[in-house]
């Protein structure tokens, strides 16, 4: 996939007004949903997962929609063991694309790990990490 066929026209997508993603509402019937995060497609995607272009028809040659450059995919997840127990023990991750700097995932020293501590910690980690990113530049 060429750069030349990515797009970059966020101010003119409703949805990134409020940054709420629903494949389902944005793509097409024909575009395959599993092919919406674009992600390793070739060495210019390995440290990031993009959004596809929900306007673009997908390559001939390989079926993916051109991506946003400008609309990296950050995925967050917590999760605790024996969650409501004295003995409970509390994760969170944070996924950028498989060779990402930003990947990083870590137990939760909190004394009193929940299911809900560590999913808030997954996503303000994520913010985190997407200031991070945009700071970076």
């Amino acid at each position: 996939m060429d750069v030349i066929n990515s797009h970059c026209i966020s101010e003119s997508r409703d949805w990134a007004k409020d940054r709420k993603f629903m494949p389902s509402q944005r793509y097409a019937a024909n575009i395959n949903l599993n092919r919406v995060e674009i992600h390793d497609h070739d060495n210019s995607f390995t440290y990031w997962t993009y959004i596809a272009c929900e306007y673009a028809e997908p390559c001939t040659c390989c079926g993916i929609p051109p991506p946003h450059l400008d609309c990296i995919v950050i995925a967050v997840d917590g999760a605790c063991r024996r969650n409501g127990t004295a003995d409970a023990r509390a994760a969170v991750g944070v996924f950028v694309a498989k060779q990402s700097e930003h990947n990083m995932s870590f137990v939760l020293t909190d004394s009193k790990a929940t299911n809900q501590i560590a999913e808030l910690r997954a996503g303000i980690l994520g913010l985190e990490q997407a200031i991070s990113i945009r700071n970076k530049g």
